[in-house]
C-alpha cells in the first residue's frame, strides 16, 4: 500500500498530498499502529469528500483483477456513473473499539499461522467488546493485498455492487440491516466510525481488516456519558 496509481490521464495520485491539501481530521498517532492503516483511513475520508476522483480507480479494476471484473462492464459504468454525481460526504473517524476488534482477529490468525486465513469473525468481536449487537456494521478482510489504498476502496465498492446486482450478497444478521438498496458503508451517511488493522503473516504476507461501523459511539464517549 501507499504506492501511486495512475489516473485515466497518466498523471500519478498521491493520496498523502492530496489529503493534506484538504480540510480532512487527521487520525492520532494512537489510532493506527502503522502506514497502512493509516492510508486506509485516509482514503476512505478523502473518496467520501470527492467520490467522483474515484472513479479512474474503480474502471482500473477489470485489469488489476480481471478474473473477477473483466465481464463486469455494465456495473462499472453504473457505479462509475453513480460517484460521478454522489454527492459530498462527512469525514469518519477511527473507533477505539472497532479498531481492537480488527486487531484482535488479526492477533489470532498470526498466531495460528494458516496457509490460507480464514476470514470473518470483527463484527462479532466488535459486538462482544461492545456489549451490545445493536449497532449495524460490516466487515471486509483481504489477505496478501499488494494494491494502493485507493485500488482498496474501488475494490469494495466494486465487488459490493457486482454481488449486490448479481443477488449473491451472503446474508447475515449484520447484513440484514444494510438493505440491498443501500450503498457501500464508505458511501454511507449513516458510517460515523471505522476500524482498521494491518498485519504482516508468514504465509499470506499481510492481512488487511477493516470495520465500518455505523451510528457508533467511541470508548471515550461512552465513558464520558456513563460519568455524567
Amino acid at each position: 500500500m501507499g504506492n501511486k496509481c495512475s489516473n485515466t490521464d497518466g498523471a500519478k495520485f498521491n493520496l498523502a498530498k492530496e489529503y493534506h491539501k484538504e480540510d480532512l481530521p487527521l487520525p492520532w498517532s494512537s489510532d493506527f499502529t502503522c502506514n497502512q492503516e493509516k492510508d486506509i483511513f485516509m482514503a476512505v475520508n478523502y473518496f467520501r469528500k470527492y467520490p467522483k476522483k474515484l472513479v479512474p480507480f474503480v474502471r482500473q479494476c477489470k485489469t488489476t483483477w480481471p478474473e473477477q471484473f473483466k465481464e463486469e462492464k455494465k456495473i462499472n459504468d453504473s457505479l462509475c456513473k453513480m460517484l460521478a454525481q454522489h454527492e459530498t460526504l462527512k469525514p469518519v473517524k477511527f473507533d477505539t473499539n472497532a479498531n481492537k476488534a480488527c486487531a484482535e482477529v488479526n492477533k489470532k490468525l498470526v498466531a495460528a499461522e494458516n496457509d490460507e486465513p480464514v476470514s470473518g469473525g470483527l463484527v462479532d468481536c466488535y459486538n462482544a467488546i461492545v456489549g451490545s449487537n445493536e449497532t449495524p456494521s460490516n466487515e471486509f478482510s483481504v489477505f496478501g493485498y499488494k494494491e494502493s489504498p485507493e485500488m482498496l476502496i474501488a475494490y469494495q465498492l466494486l465487488d459490493y455492487q457486482v454481488q449486490k446486482e448479481k443477488g449473491q450478497k451472503d446474508k447475515t444478521p449484520d447484513d440484514e440491516k444494510l438493505s440491498k438498496d443501500l450503498p457501500h458503508p464508505i458511501l454511507s451517511k449513516e458510517l460515523s466510525a471505522i476500524g482498521v488493522s494491518y498485519k504482516s503473516h508468514k504465509k499470506a504476507e499481510n492481512l488487511t481488516q477493516v470495520l465500518y461501523v455505523l451510528g457508533a459511539k467511541d470508548e471515550q464517549e461512552q465513558t464520558a456519558n456513563e460519568i455524567s
